[in-house]
């Protein structure tokens, strides 16, 4: 049956199996060693043990039972091994959860969106390399959503190594598709990456605006507003900040740093002029002065380096400390929302 699992290492072992995929072929392996699995009985069939072919009792490759249109087998070889293993190794024993219950339960959150991408016309077509990436990142994103539904609120949920499990996944689901016409299997674990990624990135933001409105003290009657005025304002000012618009900082402010400061002025002008009236009923001192406090205290969460909540491209540029241009900005924004 299956080998051990190799683990999630630097990239790919020596290759895909020593044959094809058929008997001794399998998966050569996704780990430092070129480990991973190799199926003794077959490749990809789908099954533990799999019917043999009349015609060719000794193969049971993927060209022997590939799947008819419109269908889905859910079993990926090897994906609840994968996670036991990363399980283990972030230190969730069954004396703290029911691991195998869960485990069961992301299979089976698996299978469904695994099924829905399956069936989705786009991994019917030839894609580029571009192209299936971003497929792919959503595929993924839409994984790890599914398991954050039910697993958010396990402490360990962000310790688990969801990669190696993810790329048997992709691997099994899309491999009768088009869309790696023009991918080298060694790129797909990159892929994957991107996509666990961009889903955490989405998820610590979803996190930490909730946290910074109550740093900011709005009432828990306005929170749910402005949660939504926050999060559409961060979206928006990725494209409508006032890049180009600073003055030269000279000597004292790199070209990154002031790309950076003009992304949180846009941040903070759509946000408060989307949730003024947040302000304005969401505080206890809603003067000028409160407002300028409490927009303060925002962004200052929404920055802090333990949690932070900012574009990847700025993330390496943000000033250690605290740092005075969130209050000066808060100070110049509110000012121009109560003129």
């Amino acid at each position: 049956m299956w080998g051990k699992w190799g683990g999630e290492g630097k990239g790919f072992g020596k290759g895909f199996g020593a044959g094809p995929y058929g008997k001794g072929g399998g998966l050569g392996g996704f780990g430092k060693g070129g480990g991973g699995y190799g199926a003794s009985d077959g490749g990809w069939g789908g099954d533990d043990k799999p019917k043999k072919s009349k015609a060719h009792p000794e193969s049971w490759g993927l060209a022997k039972v590939a799947k008819p249109e419109n269908s889905w087998s859910g079993a990926v070889p090897g994906f609840k091994e994968a996670l036991a293993e990363s399980f283990q190794e972030a230190g969730v024993t069954a004396d703290l959860d029911p691991v195998e219950e869960l485990i069961l339960k992301c299979e089976q959150h698996a299978q469904k969106t695994a099924k829905k991408f399956y069936n989705d016309e786009r991994a019917k077509e030839k894609m580029t390399a571009a192209q299936c990436k971003a497929f792919i990142v959503e595929f993924v994103e839409a994984v790890m959503g599914s398991f954050s539904n039910f697993l958010y609120d396990k402490v360990w949920f962000e310790k688990i190594s969801w990669n190696g499990a993810l790329v048997l996944l992709v691997i099994n689901t899309f491999t009768q598709g088009k869309i790696f016409t023009r991918v080298m299997k060694t790129e797909v674990l990159g892929f994957v990456d991107e996509g666990v990624l961009a889903w955490s990135e989405e998820e610590k933001l979803n996190k930490c605006v909730w946290k910074a409105l109550e740093a900011g003290g709005i009432s828990d009657s306005q929170k749910k507003k402005g949660n939504q005025h926050l999060t559409k304002a961060y979206d928006d000012a990725h494209f409508n900040a006032p890049f180009g618009t600073s003055a030269e900082g000279g000597a004292s402010l790199t070209p990154e740093v002031t790309a950076l400061q003009e992304f949180i002025k846009g941040w903070m002008e759509i946000f408060m002029g989307k949730a003024f009236s947040v302000f304005e009923n969401g505080l206890e001192d809603s003067s000028p002065a409160g407002q300028v406090a409490a927009l303060t205290a925002i962004f200052e969460t929404l920055l802090d380096s333990d949690n932070l909540c900012l574009p990847i491209c700025f993330q390496p540029h943000l000033p250690e400390g605290k740092w005075s241009y969130i209050e000066e900005c808060a100070t110049e924004v509110v000012a121009a929302c109560n003129k």
